[in-house]
C-alpha cells in the first residue's frame, strides 16, 4: 500500500505564497499578454520554457481551496521582471534593470496583469506585488 504525505492543511498551513515570476521568467502569462512567457530562460525552469496556462492554474487553485489552503499570487515588480518585460514591450527598457515606474503605459499594463491574476486566484484575499530594488539613477 502506498503511503502519502499529509496535506499542507494537516500541518496548519493556511496560505501558500506562489512566487510566479522573476527575472528569468513568468510561470503563467496573463491572458492579455500570452507572449510574456516566450522569453523564459530554460536554465531557470529546467530544459523547457514551460508556462502554466490559465486552466491549469484554475485547477490548482480549486485543488488548494478544497484542502483549505489559500494560494497567494505574486508578481515581481519593478525589478526582477526582465524576461516578461522584454516580451510584453510596454513596461520600459528591459536593459534598465527595472520597469519604467514613471511611464503611464507601465500602469495600464500592470493593471491588466494584476486583474487577470486576481481573477484566477479569486479565493485569495491577498495579492503580493514586488517593490524592491528601485534604481533612482
Amino acid at each position: 500500500m502506498a503511503t502519502t504525505w499529509p496535506s499542507a492543511r494537516f500541518w496548519t498551513v493556511r496560505y501558500l505564497h506562489l512566487h510566479s515570476s522573476d527575472g528569468s521568467g513568468i510561470v503563467s502569462p496573463p491572458k492579455d499578454y500570452p507572449q510574456a512567457g516566450m522569453l523564459n530562460a530554460a536554465v531557470y525552469y529546467g530544459d523547457t520554457q514551460k508556462v502554466w496556462d490559465r486552466a491549469e492554474l484554475i485547477k490548482l487553485v480549486e485543488y488548494a481551496d478544497a484542502r483549505g489552503v489559500t494560494l497567494v499570487p505574486e508578481l515581481e515588480t519593478p525589478a526582477h521582471c526582465d524576461s516578461y518585460q522584454a516580451a510584453i514591450g510596454t513596461l520600459g527598457d528591459p536593459g534598465a534593470g527595472m520597469m519604467d515606474i514613471a511611464g503611464e503605459q507601465t500602469y495600464v499594463t500592470l493593471e491588466k496583469m494584476i486583474n487577470d491574476i486576481c481573477d484566477v486566484f479569486k479565493s485569495s484575499p491577498f495579492f503580493h506585488i514586488g517593490g524592491d530594488e528601485i534604481r533612482f539613477e
